[in-house]
């Protein structure tokens, strides 16, 4: 009769393995991590980059779409003329109704020439569409948690067109025939504008924008769910009428 001796593993040989296998999916588990962690940076910074295109591309479609002229009131300047595009100051609220609301005259000095997204100086745009009988207005607002909106404001002028200039004076203090819509809700969005207002045919008015976009709640993420992009542009409006 033979015998026969099977030999399994011993405790040592298993304890090897084992350890072997759990540093391979400490591994696996880390560049599983790691890839996840890098795709969703990319993924934000994506879809930030894109909205702030998105934005830029409507804003710049409205300047060069501007035509008309206008004497404004807004905050304590009163019957500014102006012609397709102007500034004009606001606070964090987007409020223009107070000392701070002073348009940018024509010609005048050109506002936040470094484009400081930290400042507290913000300026909104205002584009004359006289062939739609429309104002439209951009507007950076400071949201409790302290993300930036940006708001579209388009107000329907119902008053009488004379040549190239609507009558009277429009008072955007008072007027109260508008509609308004955050221009999107994806990412915070910080506009800031700056540029040459002209009162006349003389010279085109131009715009420059600053677009700052970045993840919505950004402080309170993680690092890797963060994500920023800043684009830039100049304008200029496409109506040549003097």
């Amino acid at each position: 009769m033979t015998n026969s001796h099977k030999k399994g593993f011993t405790l040592i040989e298993i304890l090897i393995a084992s350890t072997i296998f759990a540093i391979i999916m400490i591994m696996a588990t880390a560049v599983f991590s790691m890839t996840s962690s890098y795709n969703a940076k990319i993924r934000e910074t994506r879809n930030s980059l894109s909205e702030a295109r998105g934005t830029m591309m409507k804003i710049s479609d409205d300047v060069r779409l501007s035509n008309g002229s206008v004497k404004i009131t807004a905050g304590t300047t009163a019957d500014v003329l102006v012609r397709d595009v102007f500034l004009v100051q606001t606070d964090q609220s987007g409020s223009f109704s107070t000392t701070s609301g002073n348009i940018v005259r024509p010609g005048g000095t050109n506002p936040d020439e470094t484009i400081n997204y930290n400042s507290n100086n913000y300026y909104s745009l205002g584009v004359l569409k006289k062939t739609d009988s429309k104002i439209i207005l951009y507007r950076t607002l400071v949201t409790a948690s302290g993300d930036h909106d940006l708001y579209r404001r388009e107000y329907t002028i119902s008053d009488e067109v004379s040549s190239n200039e609507w009558k009277g004076t429009i008072n955007l203090n008072t007027n109260q025939n508008f509609r308004e819509e955050i221009v999107n809700n994806e990412v915070s969005l910080n506009a800031r504008f700056w540029g040459f207002m002209a009162s006349s045919g003389i010279q085109q008015p131009f715009v420059r924008i600053g677009i700052f976009a970045q993840s919505k709640d950004y402080d309170n993420l993680l690092p890797n769910y963060r994500a920023q992009a800043e684009i830039k542009t100049s304008v200029e409006s496409r109506d040549y009428n003097p």
